[in-house]
């Protein structure tokens, strides 16, 4: 996500005709994941709007939840882990 964001910000300073390019592949290319076009433009608003994202990687599954705590508590409002992170979907989900 981190990436789409600075994708568009580097777009924005492109030409016009450029930018469509870009932003149309970086559209369709996304929204396999996506729900709809509405979701995924709300996302990057959310990311261009908070502009801090904490990017957490943790060398054990027990360490995830206090992890994220500790980033919650310190202010952060997005908080990613790494897929190297061992269980941290499951930690995500919970």
């Amino acid at each position: 996500m981190a990436l789409r964001l600075a994708a568009t910000r580097l777009s924005s300073a492109l030409p016009k005709s450029t930018t469509t390019t870009i932003a149309t592949r970086s559209l369709s290319a996304g929204l396999d994941r996506a729900k709809s076009t509405e979701d995924y433009d709300r996302v990057l608003q959310t990311f261009a709007n908070i502009r801090a994202c904490a990017v957490l990687r943790t060398p054990t599954s027990e360490a995830c939840p206090k992890a994220m705590q500790a980033c919650i508590d310190g202010g952060f409002k997005i908080v990613e882990f790494t897929l190297t992170t061992p269980d941290c979907l499951d930690h995500l989900s919970s």
